[in-house]
C-alpha cells in the first residue's frame, strides 16, 4: 500500500508498538529503580502503578492498565523501596516483594 492510499487516515502519534501514556490520579507512596517509577493508588489498598522507562522526552508516565495487584485485607501500602532488582512493598500488616523479569511489562510476585 502506498503512502498516498493512507494519506487521509487519522494521524498516529507513534510508529506503533508503544503503549499510550497514562497519568495516574495521585499517589501517597512512590519508589524508583532509576529507570521506572512505582506508585500506589491512594484509592485502593492493593494497586501499584508501574511507570514506563524514564526518557528525556517521555517524562513520568505509566502504562494504562499495567498494575501490580496485592491483597487488600492487610491494610494500605505504607512504603516501598526498590533494591537488588526487587520492589519491596510494606503494607500495614505485611511485606510483599515483586521481582522484574524481562521487559517492563513482565513483573511477577
Amino acid at each position: 500500500m502506498s503512502d498516498l492510499a493512507i494519506q487521509g487516515n487519522e494521524l498516529l502519534y507513534t510508529d506503533g508498538g508503544v503503549d499510550d501514556n497514562y497519568t495516574i490520579d495521585g499517589c501517597s507512596v512512590i519508589a524508583s529503580n532509576g529507570v521506572n517509577l512505582f506508585a500506589n493508588d491512594p484509592n485502593s489498598n492493593g494497586i501499584i502503578h508501574i511507570g514506563k522507562q524514564f526518557t528525556p522526552t517521555n517524562g513520568l508516565t505509566f502504562f494504562a492498565g499495567i498494575t501490580a495487584l496485592l491483597p487488600t485485607a492487610d491494610g494500605p501500602i505504607t512504603n516501598m523501596i526498590y533494591m537488588d532488582a526487587t520492589l519491596v512493598i510494606f503494607k500495614q500488616r505485611s511485606i510483599y516483594t515483586i521481582t522484574r523479569t524481562g521487559t517492563n511489562r513482565q513483573w511477577i510476585e
